[in-house]
C-alpha cells in the first residue's frame, strides 16, 4: 500500500490556509447571485467619515496573573507555599514549580508529579490542581512541558512524546530521590495530553518508583465505535504533538498499559468517557486482577 507524502510542518503551516482560501473563493464565484460579496482591497477607498470622537479605550492587563494581588500575597492566601526554579536536561532547561502546605512544620502526606496539558503550562489554571493538593497536605511538584509556558523549546510543538514524557521525569525523578521525600509515597497526575505523557513517564520508571497515577482525561476509555477521522493524519495536531497513533487507536494503547502496570497500584481516572464523568475503571481492573 502507497503510503500519503508528508510534507515538513513549515510548509503546511504556509500552503494550507491558502488552499482553503483558493477552495472558497472558487465556490464564490460559482454562486449565482451571492448576498454579498466585500470588494477587492484594490477598490476600497478611505472612508470620508469623521474619526470616532469617543474611541474605544485600552485595556491595561492586570499587573499579576491573579489580578491585583501579587503572587506571594495569593498563594500565601491560599495557605500555600510556591517555588519557581529552572531544571537543566540534555533536552533543553524546563521550568518547574512546587506547592506546599503554608505551615513547614504540618507533615506532607506524600508527593504529587503533575503534567499538564496541550498548549497549556503550570503557571496558567492548570495550578488549581496543585493548589489544592497543597492545601490537602501534600507537596506538589510541576514543569512546563518542553515547547510550553517558560520551557525551552519551539512553543507549542512537542514533536516526541517520549522525548517530552522523558524531559519531564527527569525532574520528577530528581525530587523523588531526594532525601526529603524518598521515602513518602509518590504519585503521577496528569491532565488531558499530559495524562498521555503520564502514561509514557509510567513505562520508563523503575518498577517501584511510583505508588499510584491520577488521570484526569476524556482520551481514556474512548468507546469503541468511535475512531477518529483519517484526516488527523494531515491536521496541524499530527505535526504539532506527534502523536497520531495515540488518536487513531486509543484503546489499544491504553489497554497494554493496563494491563502492563503491577497488581495493586492505585489507579484514578477521571472523566474518563467523552459524555459524562465516571468512576475509576473499577470493571476493567477487575477483568484483569485488580482488587
Amino acid at each position: 500500500m502507497q503510503h500519503p507524502t508528508y510534507y515538513p510542518f513549515t510548509s503546511r503551516i504556509i500552503e494550507f490556509p491558502f488552499q482553503i482560501l483558493n477552495h472558497l473563493d472558487n465556490i464564490l464565484n460559482h454562486v449565482p447571485n451571492p448576498p454579498y460579496r466585500s470588494p477587492p482591497l484594490t477598490t476600497i477607498t478611505k472612508s470620508t467619515h469623521s474619526p470616532n470622537p469617543h474611541p474605544p479605550t485600552t485595556m491595561t492587563p492586570p499587573p499579576f496573573f491573579w489580578g491585583e494581588t501579587p503572587e506571594p500575597e495569593y498563594y500565601t492566601s491560599q495557605n500555600v507555599r510556591n517555588s519557581k526554579s529552572y531544571f537543566q536536561t540534555p533536552n533543553g532547561n524546563i521550568f518547574t514549580q512546587s506547592w506546599l502546605p503554608l505551615d513547614p512544620n504540618q507533615p506532607i502526606k506524600a508527593t504529587v508529579f503533575m503534567t499538564h496539558g496541550y498548549t497549556s503550562d503550570t503557571s496558567w489554571m492548570f495550578q488549581n490542581f496543585c493548589i489544592a493538593y497543597a492545601k490537602w497536605g501534600y507537596a506538589v511538584f510541576a514543569a512546563d512541558l518542553i515547547g510550553h509556558g517558560r520551557s525551552d523549546g519551539i512553543h507549542g510543538y512537542i514533536g516526541d512524546m517520549d522525548k517530552a514524557a522523558a524531559t519531564s521525569l527527569l525532574y520528577f525523578v530528581d525530587v523523588r530521590r531526594s532525601e526529603e521525600y524518598r521515602n513518602m509515597p509518590a504519585f503521577l497526575f496528569g491532565e488531558s495530553m499530559g495524562a498521555l505523557i503520564t502514561m509514557l513517564m509510567y513505562f520508563q520508571s523503575d518498577h517501584d518508583m511510583w505508588s499510584g497515577l491520577i488521570f484526569s482525561s476524556p482520551l481514556f476509555v474512548i468507546p469503541e465505535p468511535m475512531v477518529p477521522s483519517k484526516v488527523l493524519s494531515f491536521s496541524f495536531i499530527s505535526y504539532e504533538v506527534g502523536a497520531y497513533d495515540w488518536f487513531i487507536k486509543p484503546n489499544r494503547i491504553i489497554g497494554l498499559f493496563i494491563k502492563a502496570v503491577l497488581i495493586g497500584m492505585i489507579i484514578l481516572i477521571f472523566f474518563g468517557r467523552l459524555d459524562h464523568p465516571v468512576r475509576p475503571l473499577a470493571l476493567s481492573l477487575r477483568k484483569i486482577g485488580f482488587k
